[in-house]
C-alpha cells in the first residue's frame, strides 16, 4: 500500500495537494494535535482515503501543552520564535514508534512530511533509537528546531544521524521544498522522490532544475560564510 503521513497537518494544506491522482496514494493519514485544526480538515477535505487523527506524534504517549493555539507555527516549545506563548492548550500525543509499528505493514511504500515546529527532534530521536525509521522509505523534514533558542545546536547532529540511517531517504525542506506556494513545493519534493507516475511532460526536468539551482545557492552561501569567517579570524 502506498501511504502518505502528514505529521503536522495544521488545516489541511498538504492534504489538499497529496489527494491529487498524480501521486497515487492509497492512504493519507493526517496527524494534527490541535482539535480545531483537525476538525477543519474533516470539514473541508472529504476524500475517502483521508484519515484525520486529532493527535500528534512524539517520543512518548502523553498529554502535552501546545503554545500558540491554532496559529501557524504553534509549538510544544514556548520559547520558539514567532508564536504567542500566552495562548496554550492541552493536546494528545502518541509515541511515533508505537503508531508506526501498529499501523504500517512490511512492504508498504511510505512517504512522511514532518513539520512539527521543533518536535522533530523528539520524534526522530525515538524513530532512530527504535529502528522504526527504516519503515519509512521517504521523509521530508522541516528543521524548525533552529527557531528555538537553546535547541538550535541540535540540528546539525540530527542531520548527521539521519544521513547515516539505512533504509530511509531524507529530504531536508530547505533543499527539496521548492516552488512558489506550498502545493508546488510539495510537488517538487514528491517528484524528486520518485513518487509520481505518468508525470506531465517536463515536470521532472523542472523539478531537477529547481533542485540544482537551490544546491548552487546553498553552496554559494556556504562559501560566503567561510570567507567571512576567515576575515574575522
Amino acid at each position: 500500500m502506498k501511504i502518505f503521513l502528514d505529521v503536522g497537518a495544521h488545516i489541511g494544506q498538504t492534504a489538499a495537494e497529496v489527494v491529487k491522482p498524480v501521486y497515487g496514494f492509497d492512504r493519507i493519514v493526517c496527524f494534527e494535535p490541535v482539535p480545531t485544526c483537525a476538525e477543519h480538515i474533516r470539514e473541508h477535505h472529504k476524500d475517502p482515503r483521508l484519515e484525520i487523527l486529532a493527535l500528534g506524534l512524539s517520543n512518548v504517549s502523553a498529554i502535552k501543552t501546545i503554545y500558540g493555539g491554532a496559529e501557524v507555527g504553534a509549538s510544544l516549545f514556548r520559547d520558539k520564535k514567532g508564536i504567542d506563548a500566552s495562548i496554550s492548550q492541552q493536546c494528545r500525543f502518541v509515541r511515533a514508534t508505537d503508531w508506526i509499528n501498529e499501523n504500517l505493514r512490511p512492504g508498504d511504500e511510505v512517504y512522511m512530511k514532518l513539520n512539527v515546529e521543533g518536535a522533530e527532534v523528539e520524534i526522530l530521536d525515538d524513530l532512530l533509537a527504535s529502528g522504526a525509521l527504516a519503515r519509512i522509505g521517504h521523509i521530508m523534514v522541516d528543521f524548525d528546531v533552529r527557531k528555538i533558542p537553546g535547541m538550535k545546536h541540535m540540528e546539525h547532529a540530527l542531520r548527521e544521524r539521519l544521513m547515516q540511517a539505512r533504509g530511509t531517504r531524507v529530504y531536508p525542506a530547505d533543499t527539496y521544498m521548492l516552488g512558489n506556494n506550498h502545493g508546488e513545493r510539495l510537488h517538487t519534493w514528491l517528484v524528486l522522490a520518485g513518487c509520481c507516475k505518468n508525470l506531465p511532460q517536463g515536470d521532472y526536468l523542472r523539478s531537477r532544475i529547481r533542485l540544482l539551482r537551490q544546491r548552487l545557492r546553498q553552496f554559494e552561501r556556504s562559501v560566503r560564510w567561510r570567507i567571512k569567517g576567515r576575515k574575522r579570524a
